[in-house]
């Protein structure tokens, strides 16, 4: 997270209402266990509900990475929304992925993106944003169908940025499109393939 002043002074500041009180309330979202990895709203239900506190009393470990989380999205939404003002066409985030080594956010990939930890955070905070999309990499067949149905959804059309110039993933490819409704992808290194 961010340790500048503003940064320490942001993190020990009271969580937002609007954050307590979509915690609080009945978000699809919420409700819904995301395969592997506890949700913002799980985090909170487990660190006691809290509704009044800075972010590391009220979500305890992940809490910098909630509130890394928390300001990214509202700043990037305002960019969106700001520029749909100007261009009306679909914009979407690109997430590195958390799914990866020890799954230390500020470690093993950048803290505060839209990684399934934090996703139902993001969804909430960001209604000026089309999707939220994964960079899948893994050719893994149980990973790749794990990471395809965590950002899958009526509220997330599944939108995959970035991912490998590999065999498998061509296979990949058309499962995402059979079983999660795969509605784009961008293969990155498919020009060094070309000898």
């Amino acid at each position: 997270r961010d340790y500048s002043d503003i940064g320490e002074r942001a993190y020990l500041s009271q969580v937002p209402e609007e954050v307590t009180g979509w915690l609080q309330g009945k978000n699809p979202r919420n409700k819904t266990k995301i395969t592997g990895t506890a949700t913002v709203h799980e985090i909170w239900l487990e660190h006691g509900s809290r509704t009044k506190g800075n972010w590391e009393e009220v979500f305890g470990f992940h809490a910098a990475e909630i509130c890394t989380a928390y300001a990214f999205a509202v700043y990037i939404n305002s960019i969106s929304a700001a520029g749909k003002q100007e261009y009306a066409i679909p914009t979407y985030v690109n997430v590195w992925l958390g799914e990866m080594y020890n799954r230390v956010a500020g470690i093993d990939y950048p803290s505060g993106g839209a990684t399934s930890r934090v996703l139902d955070l993001w969804k909430r905070f960001t209604p000026d944003i089309d999707t939220l999309c994964p960079d899948i990499y893994y050719n893994d067949y149980l990973m790749y169908g794990s990471i395809c149905e965590k950002y899958a959804g009526p509220d997330n059309p599944l939108y995959i940025p970035e991912s490998g110039a590999t065999a498998m993933n061509a296979v990949n490819t058309f499962r995402g499109i059979v079983e999660f409704g795969l509605c784009g992808i961008h293969c990155f290194g498919i020009d060094s393939l070309i000898g």
